[in-house]
């Protein structure tokens, strides 16, 4: 299948691949991430087996344009921001920059959701801006949605190019774009914000028995909890402790 932003098969390698061991007397199964009928060539690979008469069926799912967002606890709508929604493509079927597209009236949408758009961000980012989307607009860009190493980067319009490139957000990655962005810190327990970019964290007190373990264990804890892979080291004249030592290693240690 598509591997996004990386090498990948032709589409015509695949549907011929899937029509091949069709053909094989073969029962295949073509998985897809999201729903095969939004943005995801879906509709291609259908008319390619019904060209040639072989009976397919579709299993719809969930476009990570709507469950990318809740997972990122970001609401496609609410009655207080929003009441129309644009999904759209970041480049044309040539992988080109989006020129062929209205941007005057994508301006005027509330909430705008962009799948495949990394690559041509800094284009969309102008078109939007010539057209009058304010500089501070809220933008959040969801990397690998619903994945244990999904990341969330929370920013603004002006600023979301260059903040895309610090901290290294790459396809697949969703970008949703207006103000439904901000109420993902009300609808969080805690906003753990870009948490996947710090390698490591040193908790330090002046003097034994300061709460050093207690803090480290519940925030390894809390993060396992929220699915991040999590290590833990101690260090100091009381650092032969079995029970801290057990859960940084997750494993019973004796």
């Amino acid at each position: 299948g598509k591997r996004g932003g990386k090498p990948s098969h032709t589409q015509q390698d695949i549907s011929d691949l899937v029509i091949d061991l069709a053909r094989k007397k073969n029962r295949v199964l073509r998985l897809k991430g999201g729903d095969p009928f939004v943005f995801a060539r879906g509709a291609e690979e259908a008319q390619a087996l019904s060209k040639v008469n072989i009976p397919y069926r579709i299993i719809p799912g969930i476009t990570v344009g709507i469950g990318g967002l809740a997972a990122a606890n970001i609401p496609l709508t609410s009655r207080d921001t929003n009441s129309s929604i644009l999904f759209m493509t970041g480049h044309n079927a040539e992988k080109n920059d989006p020129v062929d597209i209205n941007w005057h009236a994508v301006s005027k949408i509330p909430v705008i959701v962009m799948y495949m758009a990394l690559k041509n961000l800094s284009v969309i980012r102008d078109k939007l801006l010539d057209e009058g989307r304010n500089l501070d607009e809220p933008v959040a860009v969801i990397q690998d949605a619903s994945l244990p190493k999904q990341k969330v980067l929370e920013t603004t319009l002006s600023k979301v190019v260059e903040d895309v490139n610090l901290y290294k957000i790459e396809s697949p990655s969703i970008v949703v774009i207006g103000p439904v962005v901000n109420l993902r810190s009300l609808l969080e327990r805690s906003v753990i914000k870009m948490l996947n970019n710090i390698n490591s964290l040193c908790i330090s007190a002046p003097s034994s028995g300061s709460g050093k373990t207690i803090i480290t264990a519940g925030l390894i804890l809390s993060l396992r909890e929220r699915g991040y892979s999590v290590s833990g080291a101690k260090v100091g004249p009381d650092y032969i402790d079995k029970t801290f030592l057990s859960l940084a290693a997750n494993k019973e240690i004796y």
